[in-house]
């Protein structure tokens, strides 16, 4: 039996007052009971301000008050809403909008969502900001709006509170984008893309052959490695040992859509293949040299009919093998193509600079091959103790990073993320073509933003706001210059199967073309006028003349030579396209001619109609600057 005394407080009468002893007994079992309470850890942490309430409730009791006549008081305790927190609202202290105890909210919410939106929109075109890019962004919004002056922008604090209201943004770092990717990758390019391809596929009764689907594609191996992230010191700046003089190695890869590799094809730099350099190679893998270690037409095509053509399955005329790759100019020629129909191989070129979103081995396979291939670089050099790699440690050490990463989950995978095996023409989202959105031009009206206006009521400041963003991302939209329109391989066999009849064709014209307009009709020089040599008194000074003659040659001067003037005929007008000659006078030479002297043409596309223009002779520019506009006088006139 265990007893605890306490006090309590008795009054006896007015400003007096004594303490009594309290004896409370306890037994064995509630001693320990109270003892276990006691040594519990009470969570001291603070429970959320409001919990009764949110930002609906509040906007509801405003309504009742103000629409419907209801008492502050009523309204509030209907809702479970503050009486003093209500009277704020009610009585314009504070903005309805704001749910939140502590300093208003600069942007109303309206405003705030103009902003995450055009954040958003930007960065899916590829041409998002940085946090500071943001901050000033939003301090010249402010500003604008006539919410702050220029001496006080927003801080950082206000940009991560910014991104805490709204979860659909975040920071975050974008990989890179070429241009030419960025504008070649349409929607109108995809659609025909995947409406060819289907027709391919069903016409040759490919739906249920994955096995004779296939995807070739090359990837650069460089000697020099990118050192993959380590463990160290939380102070120490890691270092990491690398080869230094770098070497390329190209390997050429081949997957099928059932899930199957070929082995590998390299292309070492050198002028002589040596057996050392496929020293440690995988079953199957071979390789050949070339100068540069890139490949070439003659290497592709000899990859097709010595290597590839081994590990292909039965095809005949009515079960043929489809391949698919980029459209580089060393996958494109007349005797690779004669090549695959005599041997019934459908070779299939994707549509220029969309390799990112349609190619298999680019999407999911040669990603982790390049990771790989960094950690296995830096594992070897550690291993052997910094030896540096050279092109005969490449075939060994690609081999197993080959065999690892291009498993057949990763290349199920990848052809499944392409949309080829199973078919799926809506593979590719609208926010993977975004960028090519902006590359048209486009017309934003300059806002002059010197002076913040009045306050305005919510409307105009919802038009001032969305013209304010619309110029500031609008800028930078309106400097991307639109493609000019070339007439180049790509563009005839992008997205085609190049063994059809009729592509072959095509493939024929332009190549004759090409080589027609090369042979270009030989221009004669103008005559320079070269004074007559004066007759020499036979009787000289033998050493003098020796000097002479020891010093300088006279060149032999023909006599007899036809003055040679520039005319319509000699020009090259013939072998020119009308898109090739002057808009302006219908020529390649300008009619202005100076035999005096010879002078160079330079010449100036139109923004507008896309046609050439003689500058100085034939339009008042003279000189155009990289970035500047030029409109043909027709253009202009108009």
């Amino acid at each position: 039996m265990f007893c605890f005394s306490s006090f309590t407080r008795d009054f006896r009468g007015e400003g007096q007052s004594c303490l009594f002893p309290t004896v409370n007994f306890y037994n064995s079992s509630d001693f320990s009971a109270l003892k276990m309470e006691i040594r519990q850890k009470h969570d001291s942490k603070r429970g959320p301000y409001r919990t009764g309430y949110d930002q609906t409730s509040i906007e509801n009791a405003f309504i009742e008050v103000k629409l419907n006549k209801v008492s502050i008081q009523r309204a509030a305790k209907s809702y479970g809403i503050p009486v003093s927190t209500l009277k704020d609202r009610v009585y314009g202290n504070v903005p309805v909008h704001n749910a939140k105890s502590g300093r208003t909210q600069l942007f109303s919410k309206e405003q705030e969502s103009l902003l995450a939106n055009h954040l958003n929109t930007m960065a899916e075109i590829g041409y998002g900001y940085s946090r500071t890019e943001t901050i000033n962004l939003a301090s010249d919004y402010a500003v604008h709006l006539g919410l702050r002056d220029r001496e006080h922008p927003l801080s950082l604090r206000w940009l991560y509170k910014f991104l805490n209201r709204f979860p659909e943004l975040s920071v975050k770092k974008p990989r890179s984008l070429e241009a030419a990717r960025a504008r070649s990758a349409t929607r109108q390019a995809i659609t025909n893309y995947f409406k060819e391809l289907n027709k391919i596929i069903v016409d040759n009764n490919l739906l249920k052959r994955p096995e004779a689907i296939y995807n070739v594609d090359e990837k650069g191996l460089s000697t020099n490695h990118k050192p993959p992230k380590i463990v160290t010191g939380a102070v120490y700046k890691a270092q990491a040992v690398t080869s230094g003089k770098s070497q390329t190695v190209t390997v050429i890869g081949g997957v099928n859509a059932m899930g199957n590799q070929v082995p590998p094809f390299f292309i070492f730099p050198g002028k002589r293949m040596l057996p050392e350099l496929l020293e440690g190679a995988s079953a199957g893998a071979t390789g050949v040299v070339s100068e540069s270690g890139w490949s070439n037409t003659d290497i592709f095509t000899q990859y097709m009919k010595e290597h590839l053509v081994k590990y292909l399955p039965e095809h005949s005329a009515t079960d043929p093998v489809l391949v698919l790759y980029d459209g580089h100019k060393s996958h494109i020629s007349l005797t690779l193509i004669d090549w695959a129909k005599e041997n019934h191989i459908i070779l299939f070129v994707l549509p220029p600079h969309c390799s990112h979103l349609l190619q298999p081995l680019d999407i999911s396979c040669f990603g982790p091959f390049e990771v790989s291939w960094n950690s296995t670089c830096h594992n070897y050099m550690r291993e052997s103790g910094g030896r540096v790699i050279s092109r005969y440690d490449v075939c060994k050490l690609a081999c197993k990073v080959y065999s690892s990463t291009l498993t057949p989950a990763n290349i199920q995978a990848a052809f499944k993320k392409s949309g080829i095996y199973p078919f799926n023409q809506d593979v590719v989202n609208d926010s993977d073509i975004a960028p090519s959105l902006s590359f048209p031009a486009r017309t934003v009206e300059k806002q002059c933003m010197s002076s913040p206006p009045e306050k305005a009521s919510s409307k105009e400041n919802s038009g001032s706001s969305v013209k304010f963003l619309e110029c500031r991302g609008g800028e930078v939209l309106k400097n991307v210059q639109t493609a000019k329109i070339r007439n180049t391989l790509s563009k005839v066999v992008g997205g085609k199967a190049i063994t059809n009849e009729d592509v072959s064709e095509k493939i024929k014209d332009h190549i004759e073309k090409q080589t027609s307009s090369k042979k270009r009709k030989f221009i004669p020089p103008l005559k320079v006028k070269v004074p007559e040599t004066q007759n020499i008194p036979e009787k000289q000074n033998k050493g003098q003349s020796k000097l002479n003659s020891s010093k300088c040659k006279q060149p032999k001067v023909k006599s007899k030579q036809p003055r040679l003037e520039l005319s319509e005929d000699v020009s090259d007008e013939d072998s020119e396209t009308e898109e090739e000659k002057c808009s302006v006078c219908g020529k390649f030479f300008p009619d202005k001619q100076i035999c005096d002297e010879i002078r160079i043409v330079q010449w100036g596309q139109c923004d507008k109609c896309d046609l050439w223009v003689h500058l100085k002779f034939c339009s008042p520019v003279k000189v155009l600057r990289r970035g500047d506009s030029f409109l043909c006088p027709t253009c202009s006139q108009s």
